[in-house]
């Protein structure tokens, strides 16, 4: 089964702040896109780290936000490129995961 982002549309458009979004200008759109995947990638990839690499839960994980980047970027009427950059910030954001499980590992013991 394809995942297709218009199915959960209706649960994420009416809260009051993607509606915020919907006024506000593409570059303020993509960096309040950006930094909510950041923020939320953060418990995704404590929750990684305790799975078993390339599981079934391993790969939701790594994905889950991805496809909530691009739900959003759909109920808040942003260009297909637009969202390609606002992945693409989210995938730098990735790259800092071996800073942040060696601190969760520290805080951990």
């Amino acid at each position: 089964m394809i995942f297709d982002a218009e199915v959960f549309i209706p649960v994420v458009a009416p809260r009051a702040s993607v509606k915020s979004f919907r006024l506000q200008p593409l570059p303020a759109k993509i960096f309040n896109i950006a930094l909510m995947g950041m923020a939320s990638d953060v418990p995704i990839g404590v929750c990684r780290e305790h799975t078993i690499n390339c599981s079934t839960s391993w790969f939701l994980a790594v994905h889950a936000v991805v496809l909530f980047i691009l739900m959003l970027g759909n109920t808040v009427l942003m260009t297909k490129a637009a969202m390609a950059i606002t992945t693409e910030l989210r995938s730098w954001d990735s790259s800092l995961d071996t800073t942040r499980s060696l601190m969760v590992q520290a805080l951990l013991k």
